[in-house]
């Protein structure tokens, strides 16, 4: 009901501000929309906290399934056609189908309306594209892949040493940090994937969401590589924006507008202090990457035989940075996220006994990790949605073949959830 009533709303006032005859009354008509849109979306985030202050009737209201990824299209849309990217779409039911596609309202990835409804009127006109459904087919296989292989493999030794933080040596709570960032990247991904092919299946191709991110020399790379819809979503819509506003501030303003784009990148997964540490560490290490750039650039072009270190070293710096991050992100909240981290300091120096590991899990975990790895680092040269896509005939489905003897040899039979689908 609240999707629709959304929808309903920014329909109408998209129209009013591509007809509006001046530049105020189509300002008007547009922040009508987005300022409705941006605080019911902050008012749902906040929802866990308003309960636990003022119980009652708001325990009966629970978060829309969805609602971050389509009250952000909806918005870039009645930008797009505020800023004339687009003109106002007409046919409500297209508009409606455009943010309820159900391929990406759970997962994303954020699709941008101009290319949305370009190939939903191809599709309409052109039939079923077979060569697309194959594709498609292909990346729900290798999203299952990716899912129950790889991320359901590494999850149990995670939440073996998260159920005894106090128990487990330091080294054991170190190592499920690091496999951790490997998880949430093959689980992301298998959900990204699964998404872009079930649109597939219905001729809608949406965009990459990933592209080797551990292959990332910095971390102003790292976000071009990670969530790239989202990303890429936050960069148009808010930080090019908040740039123009700061421009006169010179290196001040370009620090203020990258810490607040990271800020609500943290935020937008959750109003909570764990995930503002994380946006935070994010936005700190981000202006620090940008303010000594032209300095590393400097010293590391005069000296050509040390551009493959730095090229390594940017890599082995940036995986490690995002690990910390990911301590935040993955903690309940923020005193979790600093009990994880005494307790990785503490190594060494607990004279308690630490409790065994289960074997065969931490065997399973660190084959799923190595795999993940590989494919998050793109030691093939191309990210898995650029390889199926170029594979086609019996290679095609000789992919197809070796997902599903993988899943059935490992006798895969459910996996976990999905850790973005409840963003």
């Amino acid at each position: 009901m609240l999707l629709f009533v959304l929808t309903a709303l920014v329909y109408f006032l998209a129209i009013a501000a591509d007809r509006a005859s001046s530049d105020r009354a189509r300002r008007i008509a547009a922040m009508s929309a987005v300022v409705p849109l941006a605080g019911i979306l902050t008012g749902f985030k906040l929802l866990p906290h308003w309960q636990n202050l003022s119980p009652g009737f708001l325990n009966n209201l629970a978060v829309p399934l969805g609602i971050s990824y389509y009250t952000f299209k909806l918005i870039s849309y009645v930008l797009d056609v505020y800023w004339e990217r687009m003109p106002a779409e007409r046919n409500f039911a297209a508009l409606a189908l455009y943010a309820s596609f159900f391929p990406q309202i759970l997962s994303g990835p954020i699709q941008r309306a101009p290319a949305f409804m370009e190939q939903l009127k191809t599709r309409i006109s052109a039939g079923l594209n077979l060569p697309v459904f194959d594709i498609g087919v292909g990346f729900v296989l290798l999203g299952l892949l990716e899912k129950l292989v790889i991320a359901d493999r590494i999850a149990p030794f995670i939440a073996q040493v998260d159920g005894g933080l106090d128990v487990h040596s330091g080294l054991a709570v170190l190592l499920s940090s690091y496999l951790y960032t490997l998880m949430l990247f093959a689980d992301f991904s298998a959900l990204t994937l699964m998404a872009l092919g079930v649109g597939m299946l219905f001729g809608i191709q949406g965009p990459p969401n990933f592209n080797r991110p551990f292959a990332a020399i910095n971390i102003q790379e790292f976000w071009r590589r990670w969530h790239m819809s989202l990303t890429s979503w936050l960069v148009d819509y808010l930080f090019l924006p908040l740039r123009m506003v700061f421009r006169k501030a010179g290196e001040w303003g370009l620090s203020v507008s990258i810490l607040i784009n990271m800020v609500v990148i943290g935020v937008w997964h959750g109003i909570s202090s764990n995930y503002l540490a994380f946006g935070l560490l994010h936005g700190v290490f981000m202006i620090s990457s940008v303010a000594t750039m032209n300095w590393r650039n400097t010293f590391f072009k005069s000296r050509e035989g040390a551009r493959l270190f730095r090229r390594i070293w940017g890599q082995v710096v940036t995986f490690h940075l995002v690990t910390l991050a990911f301590i935040f992100f993955r903690a309940s909240s923020l005193s979790a996220s600093a009990h994880i981290l005494r307790r990785i300091s503490q190594e060494g120096r607990v004279s308690s006994e630490v409790a065994p590991l289960d074997g065969d899990i931490f065997r399973a975990a660190l084959a799923a990790a190595c795999i993940s790895f590989v494919l998050g680092y793109g030691l093939f040269s191309r990210n898995v949605e650029d390889f199926l896509a170029q594979a086609n005939g019996r290679r095609l489905y000789l992919i197809y073949g070796i997902a599903l003897f993988a899943i059935v040899l490992l006798k895969v039979v459910e996996g976990g959830q999905f850790i973005y689908a409840r963003f």
